[in-house]
């Protein structure tokens, strides 16, 4: 009894085998090949490296990549001679353009009548060298007007990694009424152009123009009651002058009299 169950599952672990293990010549566990889908099934053409990611790379470069393959298992059978297949490619690093534009937040409020400053900075968060072709400065207040002072902006390169900044002034007009007025910039990449665009938007707010010290009406009012003071007691002497000139007059007529 005991032999016969033992021949069964000698039968049974052999019947498995038969059907689970590949065929274990050498050469046949060896029919694999590990291969690389180029772009249009073109070995010449090389891959593009995406620009998601956070990683940084010199652009415009091409590098060699390298693939290794191992075979573990079979069907869920491990492979006993473990056969690897290693592979190279190339990889192309693409020029990425991307310009970053900030604007400063203002100190506060600005009077009607006055200016304020903000600083436009330009940050290259691409791979490679880039610059400002175009500057655009939009506002929703009519009665606010800006300088020429970003055209600064469109003049030379920034490298990677660097940035640029220049200085806008924002003047509101004397009559300019109470109102938040939202200040936008927008530049493109002399690289990349419109589809380089980056903007950015602030709002300054406008307060009417400071009024003036309200005791000072009483302090014109003081010098305007003098002057009209002085000028009444300068006509006394005139007055005194004529009585003085009449009474000679009268005491000459009664001594002629006389």
């Amino acid at each position: 009894m005991g032999s016969r169950v033992r021949s069964l599952i000698i039968g049974a672990i052999l019947t498995a085998s038969l059907v689970a293990v590949p065929p274990s010549s050498g050469q046949e566990l060896e029919s694999w090949e590990l291969g690389i889908k180029y772009p249009g099934e073109d070995p010449t053409n090389s891959f593009v490296l995406s620009d998601d990611g956070s990683t940084k790379v010199e652009s415009e470069k091409k590098e060699k990549f390298s693939i290794t393959a191992t075979i573990t298992s079979r069907q869920g059978i491990p492979d006993p001679l473990s056969s690897s297949q290693n592979r190279e490619g190339d990889l192309e690093i693409p020029s990425i353009f991307d310009l970053v534009v900030d604007i400063s937040e203002p100190f506060g409020p600005m009077n009607a009548g006055t200016d304020t400053i903000l600083t436009v900075t330009v940050r290259n968060n691409g791979n490679a060298q880039d610059g400002v072709a175009e500057v655009d400065v939009r506002d929703d207040c009519p009665l606010l007007t800006t300088d020429s002072g970003l055209d600064a902006l469109l003049s030379g390169n920034i490298e990677s990694g660097r940035a640029k900044d220049a200085d806008l002034k924002v003047t509101a007009s004397e009559s300019h009424p109470k109102r938040h007025c939202d200040i936008t910039v927008s530049v493109t990449s002399k690289r990349n152009g419109a589809s380089g665009a980056s903007e950015d938007e602030v709002r300054v707010t406008v307060e009417p123009p400071p009024t003036g010290d309200p005791g000072s009406g009483g302090q014109d009012n003081d010098v305007s009651e003098a002057g009209d003071s002085i000028e009444s007691n300068l006509s006394a002497p005139g007055l005194g002058v004529l009585s003085i000139g009449l009474l000679a007059a009268l005491a000459y007529t009664n001594r002629i009299e006389d």
